[in-house]
């Protein structure tokens, strides 16, 4: 790789012995320093949501601003000709969106979907926490529904490997004094 957030072209790398231990969808958390400003990569400023081809997770994208329409058909067509995995910044430092619309560098494919996906105001699909899919999802059972203020989606799939429902918020109901 040149610097730690882009790969080398394939020319320069052609003939050589590669790992995909710098591949960015396989990196740890916190390996790398966000590209984003500060505050930035927060729920007010969610504008769009990326699919990453390896995982097929949504990833939030920010940007500071409302993104102008020339620079909405910018993304959409530099979305035609890219493919994001998880873990890599959206685009090289030439492009002219670089430092407008941002995405979290330091979120593998390993990762759930962010937290604030689910609470944006922008139209999004219910999708699975840990998988991203939409298909199947089960419906929380009474008794979590009337223990928890946020449960977040979750498909049968992941239901049948062992995971459970991914909470927030426990409710608390005040218990009355007998006399």
């Amino acid at each position: 790789m040149s610097g730690s957030d882009h790969f080398q072209d394939f020319n320069s790398l052609y003939g050589y012995i590669t790992t995909e231990k710098d591949l960015p969808s396989k990196q740890k958390p916190g390996n790398k320093k966000e590209h984003a400003p500060n505050g930035i990569l927060v729920l007010s400023k969610v504008r769009d949501f990326i699919r990453c081809i390896y995982c097929g997770k949504l990833r939030c994208l920010f940007s500071q601003k409302m993104l102008k329409e020339d620079e909405q058909l910018s993304i959409q067509l530099a979305f035609e000709n890219y493919s994001y995995i998880c873990g890599s910044p959206i685009f090289l430092e030439d492009h002219s969106l670089y430092n407008i619309l941002f995405v979290r560098i330091n979120q593998t494919c390993h990762d759930h979907i962010e937290q604030i996906y689910y609470s944006c105001k922008i139209q999004h699909l219910s999708i699975c926490y840990f998988c991203g899919e939409s298909d199947e999802l089960v419906e929380p059972d009474e008794k979590s529904k009337s223990e928890w203020q946020t449960i977040y989606p979750l498909c049968s799939s992941c239901q049948n490997k062992g995971l459970r429902w991914y909470t927030k918020g426990k409710m608390y109901t005040k218990k009355r004094k007998t006399t």
